[in-house]
């Protein structure tokens, strides 16, 4: 069985809660780590070992991202075997086995720990970003109807073209705020390797540096402005007439 997580998010404890989840129910096993530095690939026979070997190869800091980290392990029977392979994009999994019973149950639980650091199941529903897509959309077309309304009242000479202003506005200024926070929200939820350390935790927003953050709501404050402006500019054409 074949799985391929992406967006995963994994700090030194949760490489070494992964490792051992993966290696449940193969005894005795032969493992072996291993990770892809240029043309060179180290190996070694747990993760403690493989880090002690970069530092005497003097590969550069390891306290950074790490490009690819993989485990492979067998049962000495060859009746079991788990494969994992990480990179920047994804987490791959492949599990086989003549317990059937084995291979779904160690699937399961891979799943419920890459779901805990934000992983999903790649070329799924589970990655297509509806989830962030959808609600945004929905406050569009609310906020949207509101501003006919609205358009409609301040503008009664021409309700029709109050009603286009007010509803240009609402949607082009929620557009662009919805695709801002696509924009943080996925620069905040990247993948990233951190072997030697830990990733922090928390929502997108709590992630986000202070930069990014008046980014962020200084462009609200524009698009209410931009909304406000319009408003404003319809109501000065009504009082006109």
């Amino acid at each position: 069985m074949q799985m391929i997580y992406v967006e995963c998010q994994l700090g030194r404890s949760d490489v070494d809660r992964l490792f051992a989840v993966a290696l449940e129910g193969i005894t005795p096993a032969v493992v072996q780590v291993s990770t892809q530095r240029d043309a060179t690939r180290y190996t070694a026979a747990n993760l403690g070992d493989l880090i002690a070997s970069l530092e005497v190869a003097n590969v550069g800091s390891l306290n950074g991202p790490w490009p690819n980290l993989a485990l492979e392990a067998n049962e000495a029977s060859g009746t079991r075997r788990v494969k994992v392979a990480i990179d920047v994009e994804r987490a791959e999994f492949d599990l086989s086995g003549s317990d059937q019973t084995w291979v779904f149950g160690q699937a399961a639980r891979l799943q419920l720990l890459l779901n805990s650091v934000g992983g999903s199941r790649a070329f799924t529903m589970e990655n297509v970003p509806y989830r962030e897509f959808l609600p945004g959309r929905i406050l569009t077309v609310g906020w949207g109807i509101g501003a006919v309304f609205v358009g409609r009242v301040l503008y009664p000479p021409d309700p029709d073209l109050g009603m286009i202003i007010g509803f240009g506005c609402a949607v082009l200024s929620m557009f662009g705020l919805q695709a801002l926070r696509t924009h943080y929200r996925r620069r905040a939820n990247r993948p990233i390797l951190l072997v030697n350390g830990e990733v922090e935790r928390g929502s997108w927003w709590e992630r986000l540096g202070v930069a990014d953050r008046l980014t962020f709501v200084g462009a609200v404050v524009a698009a209410a402005g931009v909304l406000a402006g319009a408003a404003i500019g319809v109501a000065q054409i009504t009082m006109a007439k």
